[in-house]
């Protein structure tokens, strides 16, 4: 799967959780600014778990405040 793959899902993913229009989800914008809640990051890195197969250790996003940022992440871990 390349990087733009894994964008486009990972920002459908988080549009959904957060309630808000995919394209206001860009690589730049802020988890947080968003709308996201500490809560709500746990959701999205379950989400993410699931769609990619993958396992994201909680410490891993502690970190991470972009949606690039999440994306850098997924992709790192998908297996490719």
């Amino acid at each position: 799967m390349d990087k733009a793959e894994v964008a486009s899902r990972t920002k459908k993913i988080i549009a959904k959780y957060l309630a808000v229009d995919e394209r206001n989800v860009s690589e730049t914008s802020g988890i947080y600014s968003l709308g996201a809640d500490s809560l709500d990051v746990v959701e999205i890195a379950i989400a993410l778990e699931e769609e990619f197969g993958i396992k994201i250790a909680e410490d891993e996003g502690k970190d991470i405040l972009t949606v690039g940022e999440v994306i850098d992440l997924v992709f790192k871990k998908n297996p490719r």
